[in-house]
């Protein structure tokens, strides 16, 4: 199993970049197995998508170090391909679990404009889905 990681700090858009790399995959062919709403946040969630006969697992709430390791581990255990995830930079755990597996890190980029944030936010999901 692969894992890619976009890394950052709490309300920096990490779940809003991940949800713009999920779209994209699902607008060009991925198929949605089972989507369903995480934790608190309207807009964190998981599912497997199949995208290029590669099951994809999206897991976008980063912010609970835990429920990340456990999602990792079980995500090996599935045997699937590729686990997309957010993980919050003040962790060290999770990050220690993703040295067991082939991962990329991808620092999220932070702006200081709200109008600039759909830009960078666009930025780090392609540099995602070119990871893919």
């Amino acid at each position: 199993m692969r894992i890619i990681t976009l890394k950052g700090d709490s309300d920096k858009g990490k779940t809003t970049t991940l949800n713009i790399v999920y779209n994209t995959l699902l607008n060009n062919g991925g198929k949605s197995t089972n989507k369903q709403k995480l934790g608190g946040d309207p807009n964190d969630f998981f599912d497997l998508v199949i995208y290029n006969n590669q099951k994809i697992y999206f897991f976008t709430m980063g912010d609970y170090s835990g429920y990340l390791i456990d999602s990792i581990r079980d995500c090996n255990s599935k045997g699937y391909d590729l686990l997309i995830c957010a993980c919050n930079s003040r962790f060290v755990r999770p990050f220690q679990e993703m040295n067991n597996y082939l991962h990329n890190i991808i620092d999220k980029t932070v702006v200081n404009s709200s109008s600039l944030e759909l830009a960078a936010n666009n930025a780090d999901a392609t540099t995602i889905i070119n990871l893919i």
